[in-house]
Order: structure tokens, then C-alpha cells, then sequence
């Protein structure tokens, strides 16, 4: 299963505030094709561009670090059944 809540997070957000994918790459200082595949879960955003990201689209910033920490660490031990 492939885990997405951070980049789901993030288009619902930037939905909700009706910004284009453009203008938050642009402030985050990346291309908007890379933003596109951070928010479908096929590239994985340095985790220093959080606090950009959490500024644009007016999130909290812990708990946006919060759920990229998670996801990135279920991603990690999936598959492993000592995980479980």
C-alpha cells in the first residue's frame, strides 16, 4: 500500500486556498512538475521546504513535519514483519 497523506495534505490545501500548482512551486523555489509529484506520493520533498510549504498554504509546520516523519517511516517498514 503506498502511503500518501502528505502530499494529499498538501493539494487539499492548496485547493482550499485556490492556489495553482505554479504559484506554491514558485514560492517553495522548485519546478511544478516536481510539486505534481510530490502531491501524488512519486517524489519525496526535502524535508527543509516544509516550512516554505507550511507558510504558503498557512499550516503549522510541526505538524506538517509531523506527518512527513510518519509517512516516511511507515514507508520504511512496510513489508518488514517485524514491523508488525
Amino acid at each position: 500500500m503506498i502511503r500518501n497523506g502528505f502530499g494529499d495534505k498538501i493539494r487539499q490545501r492548496r485547493k482550499e486556498k485556490g492556489l495553482p500548482l505554479r504559484k506554491v512551486a514558485a514560492f517553495i523555489e522548485i519546478d511544478p512538475s516536481l510539486l505534481s509529484k510530490i502531491e501524488r506520493g512519486k517524489y519525496v520533498l526535502p524535508v527543509e521546504m516544509i516550512g516554505p510549504l507550511a507558510e504558503i498554504l498557512d499550516l503549522n509546520d510541526q505538524k506538517l513535519k509531523l506527518l512527513y516523519w510518519n509517512e516516511r517511516i511507515l514507508g520504511l517498514l512496510e513489508g518488514d514483519p517485524q514491523a508488525e
